[in-house]
């Protein structure tokens, strides 16, 4: 039994938007982590801010990186599916 192109774009998308997230959500806390410090540095956040509010910076890194995310999914899932459409129908020549 062969997988459908539905299924095989549904589970490549899975991987790329997994992937993909999970270097956004690392990426962009590490730059909100680099800001947050530039400003305890300036005096605009009490010293040992990030330490005390690390679940604001996760969610902050969170909720920026996911409408992007959503959107390369998206165009990801669509790319993936009319490519393993075209696929369907080609049959690999017979080795000699």
């Amino acid at each position: 039994m062969h997988p459908t192109p539905r299924l095989t774009a549904i589970t490549a998308t899975i991987v790329f938007v997994g992937t993909l997230g999970l270097l956004l959500v690392v990426g962009g806390f590490g730059v909100i982590r680099v800001g947050e410090e530039m400003f305890e540095g300036l005096g605009m956040l009490t010293p040992r801010w990030g330490e005390n509010n690390l679940m604001a910076l996760l969610t902050m890194a969170g909720v920026i990186s996911a409408p992007v995310v959503i959107w390369f999914g998206v165009w990801f899932f669509r790319k993936a599916l009319a490519g393993e459409q075209r696929m369907e129908g080609y049959v690999a020549a017979p080795k000699a």
